[in-house]
């Protein structure tokens, strides 16, 4: 329902994963097929954590000494529809493999959050790979300004992992109130911003 309402009013939509067992795995994996950004919180243990930990296990998404392998295209219809890319088949069952999840959760359950797992790295894996990361992770111990710190992540998931024009990039961070990422998209992002783009986003600072 939430995506639906997201898509149809072009309003962004961040899942933020807070511990969680099975079933937040399944969700976690449909949002990404759904080419949703996700950010998981470090250190509420549970999903939020055995996903980190997974997506840790991945190799980097290109060697230093030459192109990173190419991604496939993903299967999963909503997935193709978004333009989305997969990781490495072998490098995704082999990290899903890896990440202890008996002591965590129902033994029971085991194969099929694996296979969730596997999901969720190729569909994470691709999208870091093609330059449109979806998953993201927020420590947040020790942090003194936890509430600045997890918004600014929150903004940032938006920017990243969702297709974007210049011009809406610099109104959503004004939007939100953000002055650093603001100042980062102007300096970044200088050459793409017309006359009338900066002229809306002061518009929408004065409201």
């Amino acid at each position: 329902f939430e995506k639906k309402v997201c898509d149809r009013y072009a309003v962004p939509m961040v899942l933020v994963v807070v511990n969680g067992g099975p079933i937040t795995l399944k969700t976690v994996r449909e949002f990404l097929v759904g080419g949703c950004p996700v950010l998981l919180l470090l250190g509420s243990g549970g999903a939020a954590d055995a996903i980190a930990e997974c997506f840790a296990l991945l190799p980097p998404e290109a060697p230093k000494d030459g192109p990173a392998a190419p991604s496939a295209p993903a299967t999963d219809p909503e997935a193709q529809r978004r333009g989305l890319l997969l990781w490495d088949e072998e490098q995704a069952d082999e990290a899903a493999q890896q990440v202890e999840l008996e002591q965590r959760f129902d033994p029971r359950r085991i194969d099929a959050m694996r296979d969730d797992l596997r999901e969720i790295m190729l569909h994470a894996g691709g999208g870091r790979r093609a330059g449109r990361p979806l998953l993201f992770a927020f420590d947040a111990c020790g942090e003194d300004s936890f509430e600045h710190e997890l918004d600014e992540q929150l903004l940032q998931a938006v920017l990243k992992g969702r297709f974007i024009a210049p011009r809406g990039k610099l109104t959503l961070a004004v939007t939100w109130n953000n002055d650093a990422v603001v100042r980062e998209l102007l300096l970044t992002n200088n050459a793409d911003l017309t006359q009338d783009d900066l002229l809306l986003a002061l518009r929408v600072a004065m409201t």
